[in-house]
């Protein structure tokens, strides 16, 4: 690996497809929870939203713009499960991330709040590896 253009973390999702499925950014128009990282999402705010159907059940995933701009550049091919970003990101990434620094992931981030998002998760396992 050279850099964050080389990392990718490993969420394969082992269960049965989606008989439908929705991705979409959208406005919050009351508070919620972010998936991945727990923060609140703010009524006014942005978010990205996955809708989908499987095994007869509907469900509704919810993750803030930041943890959204992170996981669509860290996530391999594309593949994601639900609030797994942060975990995998510590085994899979970080240890060359801190090899390499975060400067080619911020600049391929879409937005600031991804670039922040990236900051604080990474400085939050930097602090564990010093503990």
């Amino acid at each position: 690996m050279s850099g964050c253009i080389d990392v990718c973390v490993d969420m394969d999702y082992g269960g049965e497809p989606c008989q439908l499925y929705r991705e979409r950014e959208v406005k919050a128009r009351k508070a919620w929870r972010c998936t991945e990282c727990g923060a609140a999402i703010e009524p006014g705010s942005k978010y990205h939203q996955a809708t989908g159907l499987t095994d007869g059940g509907w469900w509704v995933i919810r993750t803030c713009e930041g943890c959204a701009d992170c996981r669509q550049l860290l996530a391999c091919e594309g593949v994601w499960t639900e609030g797994e970003l942060w975990p995998a990101a510590t085994d899979q990434a970080f240890d060359e991330l801190a090899r390499v620094g975060l400067f080619e992931c911020h600049a391929q981030l879409k937005t600031d709040a991804g670039r922040e998002k990236l900051t604080q998760q990474f400085r939050r396992w930097l602090e564990e590896q010093v503990a």
